[in-house]
């Protein structure tokens, strides 16, 4: 036996979902019980420089975007906030399902195109919550930091799933069902 690592693991798991695509509801209702935990349990346990790690995927995307490739790139930086969270995780368990919901949203190819489509405000609204969630994590209030994660989670299931929708060419009824 050796060991592998966890991008090799991500990439075995991600195997099995060629031919078992989850949706983006199915990834967002993971990551609306998981990432909530994942942000508490980091809470007070970072050190400057897991700090420094965070803040540099946030400069990648704190002036907008010039160019269709910079804002996708921005997207990226955004998954990738929550990707060194996932690594920083004291739970391994907990971490490396995080980091591959994460690579499952980076490869499926509706979401490829959800981040392909101009959309100026979205670079606010993860600056907004990830901004909220630093100070947290750095005074260490991990209810405060399970909170802000579970609104901003909540926040890109809906805009991610009206994309979808949008895409796909449906539209969502008022009532919430599809129509």
């Amino acid at each position: 036996l050796t060991e592998i690592g966890p991008q090799r693991a991500m990439a075995l798991l991600s195997n099995y979902f060629l031919f078992h695509t989850p949706t983006i509801t199915d990834i967002y209702d993971v990551r609306c019980e998981l990432e909530p935990e994942l942000a508490a349990s980091v809470a007070g346990r970072l050190s400057d420089d897991d700090f420094e790690r965070l803040e540099r995927t946030m400069r990648v995307y704190d002036a907008p975007p010039s160019t269709g490739e910079e804002e996708y790139a921005q997207r990226m930086a955004e998954l990738d906030f929550h990707s060194v969270l996932a690594e920083l995780c004291p739970n391994p368990v907990l971490g490396l399902f995080c980091g591959f919901l994460q690579t499952l949203l980076r490869e499926m190819v509706v979401c490829r195109r959800i981040y392909d489509a101009p959309h100026p405000a979205l670079r606010d609204t993860a600056l907004h919550y990830q901004i909220r969630l630093m100070r947290v994590l750095k005074s260490g209030d991990s209810e405060a930091a399970r909170a802000i994660m579970a609104e901003h989670m909540v926040a890109a299931r809906d805009y991610m799933v009206r994309m979808e929708a949008s895409i796909a060419g449906r539209f969502l009824r008022a009532d919430g069902g599809r129509g």
